[in-house]
């Protein structure tokens, strides 16, 4: 069986095992609970959103860690794999509950201490208390947590993100802060960050904890690109909602003066923002080389590719939308 097929496996149990345990331990609130979670896939299947092949790879990137060895510790890579599962529930629910959207109703918070539970409990019976891997669980999920409350710089007087404002058809965020920006940085590596809870889990597991060591700086940095993609990709959405945007921050400092952020997008911005991405994948390559990693190397080449196709699409949109937006005069930013 090859590695991607195991995953496979493992995350279409990990789904059946997830759905079993909100069914049994959380009853009355289980219909809801997993209406969010299918409303979070295109398909329904809870599997899908983990194996959709141009999503961030999280629960393949630390079994390609350890490829030669996943399938002799099958319990393990499971159990990692469920845990990422719930890890990542855990935090979309905070997140979205935190930035109000609509299909995460505060209501549903409660259901974050059984996604806890799941993602910490898988670890136990393959880590004894003593083991070195509670002191990475500790200080990624922390950390993680402290960056989820919101700082207050950039919050209304009663400590709700701004609302955006609208220009004509062009919507715009006046008040953006210029040093928005590294709180931004800060909150998406927090954010990423837990992405490493299973790859030390996997390599100390096996017992190749070198390899934590030299995956670890890739893994992450992979992750950072991947959020500036999402934020390049979403901006219009998080400027509508006034939802943080690393993209959106940048733009605080690189637009004209008097110039709107979404003018400033629509004119170079979204290009810079996918140029960055390519750049920052360019730069990641001589270490994801090192490594060694076939499919690793396979994921780099794809979203290079996505990168390029994403940009001949909207090319033309682009042109279209920056030739609107200078027939509209500039507001203060």
């Amino acid at each position: 069986m090859t590695v991607d097929a195991l995953v496979t496996d493992l995350v279409e149990a990990g789904a059946d095992r997830l759905e079993a345990v909100i069914r049994t331990e959380m009853p009355g609130s289980a219909e809801r609970a997993l209406d969010w979670l299918r409303g979070l896939t295109g398909s329904g299947r809870l599997a899908d959103y983990f194996l959709h092949p141009t999503r961030f790879p999280m629960v393949r990137l630390p079994v390609w860690a350890i490829e030669a060895e996943a399938a002799d510790h099958r319990t393990l890579v499971g159990d990692t794999i469920y845990s990422t599962m719930a890890g990542y529930y855990h935090i979309r629910l905070l997140d979205d509950v935190m930035d109000r959207m609509p299909e995460a109703p505060l209501e549903l918070l409660p259901l974050a201490g059984l996604f806890h539970l799941e993602f910490q409990s898988a670890y136990q019976p393959h880590f004894p208390a003593e083991s070195p891997f509670w002191a990475v669980f500790r200080s990624r999920w922390l950390r993680l947590a402290d960056w989820t409350v919101p700082r207050p710089a950039g919050k209304a007087a009663d400590g709700t993100a701004p609302r955006p404002e609208r220009d004509g058809v062009i919507g715009t965020v006046p008040s953006v802060d210029p040093d928005a920006g590294e709180q931004l940085l800060e909150r998406a590596g927090a954010t990423v960050g837990a992405v490493v809870i299973p790859l030390r889990a996997l390599t100390l597991g096996v017992g190749a904890p070198d390899r934590f060591v030299r995956w670890e700086p890739v893994v992450l940095a992979l992750a950072r690109v991947e959020q500036w993609i999402d934020d390049v990709v979403d901006w219009q959405q998080d400027l509508d909602r006034g939802q943080p945007n690393l993209l959106l921050a940048a733009g605080a400092t690189r637009a004209r003066p008097g110039e709107a952020t979404a003018v400033w997008v629509v004119r170079e911005g979204y290009r810079w923002g996918l140029a960055t991405a390519r750049a920052r994948l360019d730069e990641l390559e001589p270490a994801a080389r090192s490594l060694a990693s076939a499919p690793l190397a396979a994921f780099l080449d794809r979203r290079r590719a996505a990168l390029a196709a994403l940009m001949a699409r909207t090319e033309a949109g682009l042109d279209q939308l920056a030739a609107l937006a200078r027939s509209f005069p500039t507001s203060s930013a």
